[in-house]
């Protein structure tokens, strides 16, 4: 397998096993046994699979689970969760069955942990995991109790918004140097949409820098008729939280009624508008339709017609074409929401339509039609008809200004972020509140900041500043690419934020593709004539962070071949090339580069460069010297010890003058011996 075939990414990881399974196997035979476990695991599969997952073994009597692995999800760890919980819901439900058919009641214990993992592609098709996440998901599992669900510390933070969990303590683990922080899960929140869990981590604080925004929002939904409001901007931009606020507002004369477009999961036709329509019928996550629309009309026997509704309800009739069908049921979910806002003041709210299917987007158009006060989010990129409507007031989402990410960043941190910090976390940032509010996150998780009364300060700013959500939230836009354009954007990332078309061509010996891979919003942008540049700071981080450090090696040697092989030659080429030959595998092949990189710097008194590019030269030729001719060595020199002579750290000049005078002299007198000898004896 060629170092390609695969990538580093965080995953959560699901680990199910079957308890007392050499018990039962010996108590009804391996044949029923065998039977038992595969009816079992294909319903865990099933549930899986539903939740974006994917089986990576089912080695005897359990299963290996991954989610953001091979294809990127938003918000694993959530997906995860509701997989093992829909799992064990859907065992519980069948045990009488099991028992009936097996004469045993089987079952299970989970373990769901998180990481930075390696996913490798194998060549006979399917995919290893290879982690301390892995090992820790089955490590915990075995801590489970039958039909219990057990988290690691690093799910529970990135699932947080959705779950509700009991603490569990610390457990020592073989393998692990440090006791593993566990949990059991309780429950998560079906109702806590993305939109919803930002109302929960958002509640509190105040809307920041949309009072523009919020102010046309509202006057839209209070307008006569009535309009919708679509918000428009990329992942991280805000939408959920202006519409919460605009919700907030709004909240004494309308009830809310919440809709969720997914990415991952069964299709299922209108979806969105049966989860608002259960909301208003009070009943829980996994209600059937059939309850749903009973109950709603029950309640209020106005809101439909019950023949109407029957024949909703009703098995497909055999005698009208499918056409005919969806129509009807358009029809009457359209008459049943525009009666639900109309009697109840309600709301509605869909959010993410760029996932919507068709059977909701025509729902929606007709209601636009109607007048019918809605709240839609929606990321760039998508279009639907109704959009251009006249009665749709858009709203497209900006960056936030520094001082807004820093007030935003506050609110995460519990205090005034210090001047390094601020800065750190508005730079990486660059206007997105989302992207603000997870850095601040990972520098909190990670121990990397402390508090001095009323302000936080940072204390190491080394280290990525990716969480999980956010890493997965980059790739998972990344993964929908073609196998040439993925790899031609992860060469682009070694080369940097920003990057030129001709070199990335000269390094792939073929053309790259940018227009196509620009297609997909959010990745790169065109800058200028055969320039481009990453859309944010942190996808170029993210997709450079999944290159596997073999593949890492390869690239930077190509990269610095493609700038050796350039006519003429582009400023501080020296600089580029010996950066890129040290990340490669052959990274002695940056001396000469080093040295005239140097020279340059210290032209322009960056002396402080010229110190570093030096001594590492000279690590190099200390173990092999013939990697500098007699000339270039005389350069290193001179260079070396007259940076230093002006930093004015003299007692530097002594020691690298005893190393760099031996050699010197060896080979006879010369200009630079002198130098080197004056400036050494002044030290």
């Amino acid at each position: 397998m060629s170092v390609t075939d695969g990538d580093l990414r965080w995953v959560a990881v699901l680990s199910a096993d079957m308890m007392d399974f050499t018990k039962i196997a010996h108590e009804i035979g391996a044949e029923q046994a065998f039977a038992l476990i595969r009816d079992v695991l294909a319903r865990a599969e099933t549930r899986i699979t539903e939740q974006g997952g994917t089986v990576i073994d089912t080695a005897g009597d359990g299963l290996l689970a991954t989610f953001g692995a091979p294809l990127a999800q938003e918000v694993p760890s959530v997906a995860a969760c509701i997989a093992a919980e829909d799992f064990l819901a859907d065992l519980t439900d069948h045990t009488s069955d099991l028992e009936t058919r097996f004469g045993v009641r089987p079952t299970f214990r989970l373990g769901i942990a998180g990481g930075n993992c390696m996913v490798a592609r194998l060549p006979e098709g399917g995919t290893k995991i290879v982690g301390d996440a892995v090992n820790e998901a089955a490590r915990i599992q075995a801590q489970a109790l039958p039909n219990q669900i057990v988290l690691s510390e690093a799910i529970r933070i990135e699932a947080a918004q959705a779950i509700t969990t009991a603490d569990l303590g610390e457990v020592s683990l073989k393998g692990f140097s440090d006791p593993v922080q566990m949990h059991a899960l309780n429950a998560v929140r079906r109702d806590a949409t993305r939109f919803e869990a930002s109302q929960n981590a958002n509640a509190l604080a105040p809307i920041v820098g949309r009072n523009a925004e919020l102010k046309e929002a509202i006057a839209a939904l209070n307008s006569s008729p009535q309009n919708t409001v679509l918000i428009t901007g990329p992942a991280g931009i805000g939408k959920s939280r202006l519409a919460h606020a605009a919700i907030a507002h709004l909240s004494v004369s309308h009830d809310a009624l919440i809709g969720q477009c997914t990415q991952t999961g069964p299709a299922a036709a209108f979806a969105p508008i049966l989860d608002m329509l259960r909301q208003a019928a009070g009943l829980p996550w996994g209600a059937s339709t059939s309850d749903v629309i009973t109950s709603l009309i029950s309640q209020n026997p106005d809101l439909a017609d019950r023949t109407a509704a029957d024949a909703f309800l009703a098995p497909i009739a055999q005698d009208r074409d499918q056409t005919t069908n969806a129509l009807k049921a358009r029809e009457f979910l359209t008459d049943l929401l525009a009666a639900l806002v109309n009697t109840r003041r309600a709301l509605l709210v869909v959010e993410d339509v760029h996932w919507i299917d068709s059977s909701t987007n025509a729902v929606l158009a007709a209601l636009v039609d109607l007048g019918v006060p809605m709240i839609a989010t929606s990321r760039p990129g998508f279009r639907a008809d109704w959009f251009v409507n006249a009665n749709v007031c858009r709203i497209d989402l900006g960056t936030l200004e520094t001082a807004d990410i820093q007030s935003i960043a506050a609110t995460q941190l519990g205090g005034m972020p210090d001047e390094q910090l601020a800065t750190l976390i508005s730079e990486k940032a660059e206007g997105f509140p989302l992207i603000a509010q997870e850095v601040a996150r990972a520098l909190q998780q990670s121990g990397r900041v402390t508090r001095d009364s009323d302000r936080v300060l940072l204390t190491d700013a080394s280290g990525p500043v990716l969480t999980g959500n956010l890493e997965q939230l980059v790739l998972s836009r990344i993964d929908g690419l073609d196998a040439a354009q993925k790899t031609a954007l992860q060469t682009a990332s070694a080369i940097g934020r920003d990057f030129d078309a001709d070199l990335l061509k000269e390094t792939l010996q073929r053309d790259a593709g940018l227009e196509h891979i620009a297609e997909t919003p959010g990745l790169i942008d065109n800058i200028g004539s055969r320039q481009w540049r990453f859309s944010h700071a942190l996808i170029r981080d993210a997709v450079y962070a999944s290159i596997l450090s073999l593949q890492k090696q390869e690239l930077h040697g190509a990269i610095a071949q493609a700038l050796l092989h350039e006519t003429p030659p582009r400023p501080g080429s020296d600089a580029l090339i010996a950066d890129h030959f040290l990340r490669s595998a052959t990274p002695d092949l940056s001396v000469p580069h080093l040295i005239r990189a140097a020279a340059e710097s210290l032209s322009v008194y960056a002396v402080y460069d010229v110190d570093e590019r030096c001594e590492r030269a000279m690590e190099f030729l200390e173990i092999d010297p013939s990697l500098a001719d007699e000339e270039s060595f005389r350069d290193l020199a001179v260079t070396w010890l007259r940076a230093l002579d002006q930093i004015g750290d003299f007692h530097r000049i002594e020691k690298i003058g005893a190393r760099v005078l031996p050699r010197l002299e060896r080979s006879g007198y010369s200009v630079a011996l002198s130098i080197v000898r004056t400036l050494t004896s002044i030290g």
